[in-house]
């Protein structure tokens, strides 16, 4: 829709990636997430980079951190577990990033997911139906319609293909280009924090965000 125009001028997206309880990764090799001088942090750390990095594939690079709330009320663990962050594009996209381990446990679905873009000419709603299906809905002047998307699998599948594809390419760049960095800055990349750095600083009080909070959105934004 971006590329053929229907969706207009992209103008707000936002996207809320809200899973179970930090407590399920306890008793797993997973542990470590609940460790934030290992994992950087909690559901901001685990979460919130495929909201960003999907807002950066249609912004572009180096948009700006306007606000942020951090919070660990659901816990009171030493990680954050509800968390949202709003960006602004170069272009003047808003961007809301929502992220959290606040879904309950036992519940049908493994969590909350749900992506949105709103442009000059049409809304699109990326969700799980109530099967579990994944439904992209997209509303127009012309009215609303409904089609199904990729399943977790079968994504999961072509990312893993695209990630293969992409190391094979970056292996002959490398044979090219000798002493050149392997990972090229890339705005469509996954984000990855600099190795020589900590993801980001843990904040001394997650109690009301402040200045921290806002270095802590920042580092993921220009800090890579």
């Amino acid at each position: 829709m971006v590329a053929d125009g229907s969706l207009g001028q992209l103008v707000l997206y936002s996207s809320r990636l809200n899973n179970g309880s930090p407590i399920r990764y306890d008793p797993t090799p997973s542990s470590w997430h609940n460790i934030p001088s290992i994992s950087g942090g909690g559901c901001w750390a685990t979460e919130a980079a495929h909201g960003i990095d999907t807002f950066l594939q249609f912004v572009g690079p180096g948009p700006t951190v306007v606000g942020a709330v951090m919070s660990n009320a659901m816990y009171g663990r030493q990680i954050e577990d509800s968390t949202v962050g709003m960006l602004r594009s170069n272009d003047s996209v808003t961007g809301i990033i929502e992220s959290g381990y606040t879904f309950p446990a036992g519940a049908r679905r493994s969590g909350d997911h749900f992506f949105r873009f709103i442009g000059s000419k049409a809304s699109v709603f990326a969700f799980y139906g109530k099967e579990g299906e994944p439904l992209i809905e997209v509303n127009t002047s012309s009215g609303t319609g409904f089609e199904e998307d990729l399943g977790h699998g079968e994504r999961m599948r072509k990312v893993i293909d695209e990630g293969l594809s992409a190391l094979e390419e970056e292996r002959s760049a490398r044979d090219q280009h000798s002493g050149c960095c392997p990972y090229p800055r890339d705005p469509g990349r996954r984000l990855r924090s600099c190795p020589n750095q900590p993801p980001y600083q843990r904040a001394s009080s997650y109690g009301d965000g402040g200045s921290q909070t806002i270095e802590r959105l920042n580092f993921y934004m220009v800090g890579w």
